[in-house]
This record gives structure tokens, C-alpha cells and sequence, in this order.
């Protein structure tokens, strides 16, 4: 594949797998596998080099996390969770087929031909690993669902800015636990201009502590609301250099079936924060 044999869909593996550059050639970790397999024959380490990379994929990690500490489940299970999660149509069946035979060649998954069932076979990666690219948000894990908005805030540097049309002030304790002086000097709070009413009733006394304690640890935190034109723009978390698109924040704390995603395609924010209002003044 690294001497210019490689069709379009191989192009199109290796992308997905995170084994090429912008110009379709191999990066670092492909030239790796490439030499490893093809070169020295070094199979174990062609196929930890794989395996890593099967690892990233969404559908993957959609898998992993839907199904971990469940034992053994039937591939109409595996089907139902990445169509859910967009990954599959629901009658795709043979395709998830394909992908769990691959990952049972690499020691991903136990996948029984005979009984039509799936088990998990290597844990979920630890803090010391690769962050996943979708974090999966599940109504049967509701504290992995908060978890995983605790970890995406814990993952972000300089500034916390939030977009969230419907925000509950009952999201400044997730923020007062993640947002450590040193790390994060500025949150920014975003929100829709529907149920202000209920957030000034409820929230102001809450947020203006919060504000209080964030000043005090050199922390600058504001809350706007948007025009009614932008009531309705997605959810966001940014940070310096990263964006997280976000499920809507009642998908999130009651559960339903969706994903927390980084984007290569930030919003706007700066335009959304100059056009917004003061919540508390």
C-alpha cells in the first residue's frame, strides 16, 4: 500500500483507521505497520499497530462503551446500539457481521458465529490512553453519561466556553469541579433566551456564588443569552484549541441514546458571545 498499489477504498480504511496524512501517503504509525508486516514480518507488532487503530474508530468505541461489564449479548444487540448511534442502518446486520469478525481476529471482541453473540475482551482504555472521539451517552449509564461531561471540561485549557441553549444552573457543579485555577481563567456561559425566566428565578443566587468563588481562584466566569435568531444553535464546549459537539443537556442528565463528540469545525462562538446579552449584570 506504501508503493502507490492501494485502490480508493483502502484509501479510505486507512483514513478512517488514522494510518495516512492529508496527502494520502502513510504517517508514522501506517509507516510502522507497513514495515512491520511487510518488511521485517514482525506480525505481533503489526497487529498491536492495527489494533490500536481499530481501537479509535467511533463504531468501535460505541461497542466498547455500550457493552462493557455486560458479558455476552446477541449481534442484534451490538446492530440496535450503532444504529442508535448512527453508525448502521438497523438492517445492516451483515455489515456489523464483517466488523466483528475483524475485531475478533484482533483480539478485541469473543463473537460467536454459531450463538450470534458478542463479549467485550479488553478493557476500556484507562486515563493513561488516547482520549476516545465519541463518548457515548446512554439512558442505562447515567453516571458514565455525567462522567463523561466531567471528563470533556476536565480536558480543557485556558478557557471553558459553553453553548447550551436550555443551561440549568444545576451544571455550575460539574464546572465547579472540573475548572482548576492554572488550568482555566475564563468560562464563558451561553444560553438560549427560552426559559430565562426560570434560570433567574433559580439559578441567579447559585450563579452569582459561583462567580464569587470562581474570582476568587482567578477564574473569570460570565453568563450571556443569546438573541431570539440563535435560540436554537447546537450545543458546544470549546476550549483553546478543541471543540466538543454536545447532546442536548436533557439527553445528557436524563439519558437517552446519543454521543459527545470533538469537531474539526468550532462554532462561531465569539460572534454568538458579542451578540448575547448579560444574564446577571
Amino acid at each position: 500500500m506504501s508503493l502507490g498499489s492501494a485502490g480508493d477504498s483502502d484509501l479510505a480504511l486507512l483514513s478512517e483507521l488514522g494510518l495516512l496524512k492529508a496527502d494520502n501517503t502513510l504517517n508514522a504509525e501506517g509507516r510502522e505497520f507497513d514495515e512491520a508486516w511487510w518488511v521485517y514480518e514482525d506480525f505481533e507488532r503489526a497487529e498491536a499497530v492495527m489494533k490500536a487503530a481499530l481501537l479509535r474508530l467511533p463504531a468501535v468505541q460505541t461497542i466498547m462503551q455500550s457493552l462493557h461489564g455486560r458479558g455476552a449479548v446477541p449481534v442484534r444487540g451490538v446492530v440496535h446500539y450503532l444504529a442508535s448511534h448512527g453508525h448502521v442502518e438497523a438492517e445492516e446486520t451483515k455489515q456489523v457481521r464483517a466488523l466483528l469478525t475483524v475485531l475478533r481476529s484482533a483480539g478485541v471482541v469473543s463473537y460467536s458465529n454459531q450463538k450470534q453473540t458478542v463479549r467485550i475482551t479488553v478493557p476500556i482504555p484507562d486515563d493513561g490512553g488516547p482520549e476516545p472521539k465519541v463518548r457515548v451517552v446512554n439512558p442505562e449509564r447515567p453516571y458514565t453519561n455525567l462522567r463523561h461531561l466531567r471528563e470533556v471540561l476536565r480536558a480543557c485549557r485556558d478557557h471553558i466556553w459553553w453553548a447550551e441553549p436550555h443551561f440549568v444552573a444545576k451544571l455550575l457543579e460539574p464546572l465547579t469541579d472540573e475548572a482548576e485555577s492554572g488550568r482555566i481563567s475564563k468560562i464563558r456561559i451561553l444560553t438560549g433566551a427560552a426559559g430565562t425566566d426560570e434560570i433567574l428565578d433559580r439559578g441567579k443566587k447559585d450563579f452569582k456564588r459561583f462567580r464569587k468563588e470562581m474570582k476568587a481562584l482567578g477564574i473569570e466566569a460570565e453568563w450571556r443569552i443569546m438573541d431570539g435568531a440563535r435560540d436554537k444553535h447546537d450545543r458546544f464546549i470549546l476550549e483553546r484549541t478543541r471543540a466538543w459537539n454536545m447532546p442536548p443537556i436533557n439527553t445528557l442528565l436524563k439519558g437517552d441514546y446519543s454521543e459527545i463528540s470533538e469537531t474539526t469545525q468550532p462554532p462561531p462562538f465569539d460572534e454568538w458571545w458579542a451578540a448575547g446579552t448579560d444574564l446577571f449584570s
